[in-house]
């Protein structure tokens, strides 16, 4: 990797009232910033924090739980790549809608008593896949854990022999294939990037791994 500048957004830089951060929304995060991040990390103390629209993307999020608030978000680009992971220690309800043309993978790793998407319960170790254009409600367990990958549909097509949102079982090498993915997150809350080429490179890479998938 070439190491390059890195630009973390923290609360304070993106303003009362915008704050929530989805994927695919850089053009309003650099309006507001003067910069296009790579790595922006957030914290929530409030569920309310984290409603609102952006770029495509509609959420709602209302504690279910008792107990005081915190979430943790981190996000990452790369080109035609976004990777995030987001732990809240509460229960909550989330209702979204994802924006058209995107595949999201999504790999939960903890949640007290599982999740359940649309009254489906779930609470085995699987892989999501959430096409574009979806509308979800989805209650999660208390100290969850999640890792998300989303691709831009030039990188990564949609599947076209299936709709809208379905799991399948975690294979052996999986584990892997998350740690790595935690691993660039980790990296870049440490002040590391990388170069446009490298940047590309890293998409291309990650879109491959995921090609076979669903």
């Amino acid at each position: 990797f070439t190491a390059v500048p890195l630009l973390i957004v923290d609360d304070g830089r993106l303003g009362g009232g915008a704050r929530s951060f989805y994927p695919h929304a850089l053009p309003q995060i650099a309006q507001k910033t003067g910069t296009i991040p790579m790595f922006i990390r957030q914290t929530f103390e409030d569920a309310s924090e984290q409603r609102g629209e952006m770029d495509g993307w509609r959420q709602d999020y209302r504690q279910l739980g008792a107990g005081r608030y915190e979430s943790v978000f981190c996000l990452k680009t790369f080109a035609g790549v976004t990777i995030s992971r987001e732990r809240i220690n509460v229960a909550v309800m989330q209702q979204t809608q994802s924006p058209a043309g995107t595949s999201i993978f999504i790999f939960p790793l903890a949640a007290e008593g599982g999740w359940r998407i649309n009254s489906h319960h779930e609470q085995d170790s699987v892989i999501a896949l959430r096409q574009g254009d979806t509308e979800l409600i989805t209650a999660v367990g208390a100290e969850s854990d999640l890792i998300a990958v989303a691709f831009d549909p030039e990188t990564l097509p949609p599947p076209s022999r299936r709709a809208g949102t379905f799991s399948f079982p975690r294979r052996i090498g999986d584990a892997m294939l998350v740690d790595w993915i935690d691993s660039l997150l980790a990296i870049s809350a440490q002040g590391y990037s990388v170069s446009d080429v490298d940047s590309r490179l890293l998409g291309e890479l990650i879109a491959e791994r995921f090609m076979d998938f669903g």
